[in-house]
């Protein structure tokens, strides 16, 4: 069986904040197979926002198939630590989740890669977790907002909610 930490790290970006300093940590992407995602917040057990090469920073060009992308958010700009004060049952190893839903080795081991090999490291939460179980927030840009993410805070400030956000750029 897995120790479960105690503490563990959520990586956001300013546009999310916004949402998550009231709601909670809600939503993540959790890759269980290939095209398949859950929707559960992510957490590591590294600190150090180098080693989540999963995130991009705002502005840096992004590869995807055949075209390329400009990054809109730095997912790296907000460390929110996380207490476990004790092992809960939502919380899970990405990597034994990813295997409990079918995920071929093949496909793990590209995810692993192209996260920066850290697979051991990463945790879900099935659920929500709740701002009191905040232990920290730390703004690892000295809270200097990219123009391209800050035009899409703009365009969001109508939103009252993650949810609500979250379908206005087109998402379910």
């Amino acid at each position: 069986m897995t120790k479960h930490p105690k503490l563990l790290y959520h990586f956001t970006c300013h546009l999310w904040w916004r949402f998550i300093k009231s709601e909670g940590i809600r939503f993540g992407e959790v890759p269980i197979s290939r095209g398949r995602l859950l929707n559960f917040p992510n957490l590591t057990i590294d600190p150090d926002p180098a080693n989540q090469e999963w995130a991009g920073f705002a502005g840096e060009i992004l590869s995807q198939g055949d075209h390329r992308v400009i990054n809109g958010v730095n997912k790296r700009a907000i460390r929110i630590a996380v207490k476990f004060p004790r092992p809960n049952p939502r919380l899970v190893r990405w990597v034994d989740l990813a295997r409990q839903t079918g995920m071929g080795e093949h496909v793990l081991r590209r995810l692993n890669d192209s996260g920066g090999g850290h697979m051991h490291d990463w945790w879900i939460f099935r659920g929500t977790i709740p701002p009191a179980r905040f232990h920290s927030v730390k703004f690892l840009d000295g809270d200097q907002v990219h123009p391209v993410e800050q035009k899409m805070i703009e365009a969001l400030k109508e939103a009252f909610s993650s949810r609500q956000a979250i379908q206005m750029c087109g998402g379910a």
